[in-house]
């Protein structure tokens, strides 16, 4: 496995996705993985069973990263020698892509690549996209070129796989964990939520605005924002600007393992990302039977409409009714305590995820 980083101990959450996949997966196959990046300490070490390498000691650039490349696809090609392969699995489809690529030529083993962000998108405005770059295109367009398998956390994202590819493509969610997000009360009250990065992708402008014309219908709603980002600064002027300020908290990083409580004590989530390859956020929070608000983007455009009410990215003024109609009565909250958890176990839960892998690996290593 070849991932952009790997969590340096059991506590650290890194990248809590990749996290419970090495933990589950390192208990069904034997799991080497290699990371370029974090935890940025040169070393050998095991995580939950898997043998783990981290290749560099900090953030590499121009030659210092062709050669870091150069190691990771070696030290592969030794390990193979030593105990073969049966394939070679990237998250996601750029750097870690490529290099999943070139090592699975190299081994002459197949090769999965998993799309987990931006690779498939562009948007300049916001600069955010794989496909903004020359360099970046090029890996993605490597790593789909000559995957044996391509996987999508959902069908939204899948259908923007180029066509050339689309036989290889599967649809093959990552999982939430249900022992950590689970079921909790029906929500009654008009506290609202927003977990993400503070990038303009995520599209706080929108979230603003909508709350603002919320809080003149309801002025018992309050709003409170997750995460960091180059953003923030500009984003606490809009609340400023807005009014706002005595009912918008910011609270920062917040582990992940905080956040089930999080979710617990908030009465809906917002989510008005303008593209998600999938939205572990939404799922999370139907695994605690919150209510969600979204954007018609990633997993969030394929879930029950009962369960998360959508509007069109960038719409301030649709989001602004999906709110008030979700906060209206207790249909919306009523529907997710009863299904949400539900919908999550049966189509998104980590046992599925592994045993989905399990059928792919074997039928691409056959």
């Amino acid at each position: 496995m070849i991932v952009p980083g790997c969590s340096a101990n059991e506590s650290d959450w890194c990248i809590p996705v990749v996290r419970n996949i090495m933990a589950g997966l390192a208990g069904r196959h034997d799991l080497v993985v290699y990371t370029p990046h974090y935890p940025f300490r040169r070393s050998t070490y095991t995580l939950f069973g898997a043998t783990v390498h981290c290749l560099s000691d900090r953030k590499e650039h121009g030659v210092r990263r062709l050669l870091l490349w150069r190691e990771l696809l070696e030290r592969v090609r030794r390990d193979h020698a030593a105990a073969p392969f049966s394939l070679v699995h990237s998250f996601w489809a750029t750097e870690t892509g490529f290099l999943g690529a070139r090592a699975a030529r190299r081994i002459g083993v197949p090769l999965v690549v998993t799309i987990g962000g931006g690779e498939l998108a562009c948007y300049p405005r916001e600069n955010y996209g794989a496909q903004l770059s020359v360099v970046q295109r090029t890996f993605v367009r490597t790593s789909f070129r000559c995957a044996a398998a391509i996987t999508a956390g959902s069908a939204w994202v899948a259908g923007r796989v180029p066509a050339e590819f689309q036989p290889r493509v599967h649809r093959l969610p990552l999982g939430v964990d249900t022992e950590m997000f689970v079921p909790m009360p029906i929500r009654g009250g008009a506290r609202l939520l927003v977990v993400s990065s503070m990038i303009p992708l995520k599209d706080h402008n929108t979230v603003l605005h909508a709350f603002a014309e919320v809080r003149r219908v309801r002025a018992d709603a309050t709003l409170e924002m997750t995460g960091e980002g180059f953003e923030r600064e500009r984003i606490e002027a809009s609340v400023r600007a807005l009014g706002l300020a005595g009912c918008v908290r910011f609270l920062g990083e917040v582990p992940h393992d905080r956040m089930p409580a999080l979710y617990r004590d908030a009465d809906r989530l917002l989510h008005a990302s303008l593209y998600e390859s999938q939205g572990m956020a939404i799922l999370e929070a139907l695994a605690t039977g919150l209510p969600v608000i979204a954007s018609d983007v990633g997993v969030a455009a394929e879930l029950p409409s009962d369960l998360v009410h959508r509007f069109d990215p960038g719409n301030a003024d649709a989001m602004a009714a999906a709110i008030l109609r979700s906060l209206a009565d207790g249909t919306h909250a009523r529907a997710c305590a009863e299904g949400g958890p539900e919908a999550v176990a049966r189509g998104y839960s980590l046992a599925g995820m592994f045993d989905s892998f399990d059928r792919l690996y074997n039928q691409v290593a056959r």
